[in-house]
């Protein structure tokens, strides 16, 4: 597990190389906060799946705590950079509204992976499955990404996202086929498999959508007129820390009654 989670990191430093890293001077303070949250929640993977198999099961817990303030900082920074990619001129419409989708679909999928991973952390297979899809689920950025700049530029944007999507959506289910040869019957693996494709077929039509558009400016209006108050990524962020602690103390309260 920690030779896939440290792949998936490599993928994404490759993937946001050329806009980010080689250009930290041109990247705003939300960027910055979101990539250092972005790699420290590898790291932790990482460490996570090594700990596990040398058996340091109580260091994995307590290092496993941090989770509880990282992964709000990565939904809560992910949510104002949202923003800031809304509001951002370099892009046209098309592709701002795009992109507006694909980060929907990797918040959403990674708040919800984490939240029920940490709901059933004495349920090891599961609580692993769902903090790998975490990492998996927000793949299509970088991806998206690494393609355009590095293998395979003279593709069209829309068709390297499809073709990302699709490795994805094969990284699944070559998932779901060795989890069947392991006889693992409660795999979430499935749910998300089929969010993914939901996710997918959508956004190829989000650039075009009225709806999406309206929503779109809601969002940017709404972020503005909150941001002398509370900036709605962070307050994003604290709740889902709130959460975190509500379902573990959640799960410590039926442990103890059974």
């Amino acid at each position: 597990m920690y030779i896939y989670f440290f792949v998936s990191f490599l993928v994404v430093v490759s993937g946001f190389m050329p806009s980010y890293f080689l250009e930290l001077g041109e990247n705003v303070a939300a960027h910055h906060i979101h990539s250092l949250s972005a790699i420290l929640w590898y790291l932790l993977l990482i460490s996570q799946a090594v700990l596990i198999k040398q058996k340091k099961n109580n260091l994995h817990r307590i290092i496993g705590k941090a989770s509880f303030v990282l992964a709000p900082v990565v939904i809560g920074s992910a949510f104002q950079i949202m923003y800031v990619s809304q509001t951002d001129l370099k892009m046209d419409a098309f592709w701002t509204l795009t992109f507006f989708m694909v980060d929907h679909g990797m918040i959403l999928a990674f708040a919800f992976s984490y939240f029920l991973a940490v709901r059933f952390t004495k349920q090891i297979q599961l609580h692993a499955r769902f903090m790998a899809i975490t990492a998996l689920v927000v793949l299509p950025a970088p991806l998206s990404r690494l393609m355009g700049a590095s293998l395979i530029p003279d593709l069209s944007g829309m068709a390297r996202l499809n073709i990302v999507y699709i490795l994805v959506e094969v990284i699944f289910v070559i998932i779901l086929f060795r989890d069947r040869e392991l006889r693992f019957t409660k795999n979430p693996f499935y749910f998300f498999f089929i969010s993914i494709l939901v996710i997918h077929g959508i956004v190829n039509f989000a650039g075009n959508s009225i709806i999406w558009a309206e929503y779109s400016n809601l969002y940017i209006s709404a972020y503005s007129s909150a941001s002398h108050l509370v900036n709605i990524g962070w307050l994003a962020g604290f709740l889902s820390l709130a959460f975190a602690i509500y379902l573990s103390k959640l799960r410590g309260s039926s442990e103890s009654v059974s």
